[in-house]
């Protein structure tokens, strides 16, 4: 968790070399969920995730008011970091879509992405 809040309180290098990576997080409710790192906002404390799929809570509430994955991808999720518990670093960003000049890139079986 610190190195997320490290990356956003960074260099803007710093947080270049995670923004856009696939990150797998779980919450303090202890729900996973899955996405595209868009943001870490060290002001708000928060980070954005786009193109996020929720897996729910896959056993670790011990088997009590368990959350369900969900089948549909939403657009843009705004977490804050106090309530994510753990993540890990699925997939490096597209090396592509690093670059400065590129500021929107669209892929018809991904949806788009949109970089500051």
């Amino acid at each position: 968790m610190q190195a997320l809040q490290e990356a956003g309180s960074g260099s803007a290098l710093q947080q270049k070399t995670i923004i856009g990576s696939k990150l797998s997080i779980i919450t303090t409710a202890q729900i996973r969920y899955e996405g595209i790192l868009h943001q870490a906002d060290p002001i708000t404390k928060a980070m954005t995730l786009m193109q996020v799929k929720n897996f729910g809570s896959e056993g670790r509430r011990g088997g009590t008011q368990e959350i369900d994955s969900q089948d549909n991808v939403i657009d843009e999720v705004i977490f804050k970091l106090e309530h994510i518990r753990d993540f890990k670093i699925i997939a490096p960003p597209n090396p592509t879509l690093l670059d400065p000049a590129i500021v929107s890139a669209s892929n018809k079986c991904d949806g788009s992405q949109r970089f500051s």
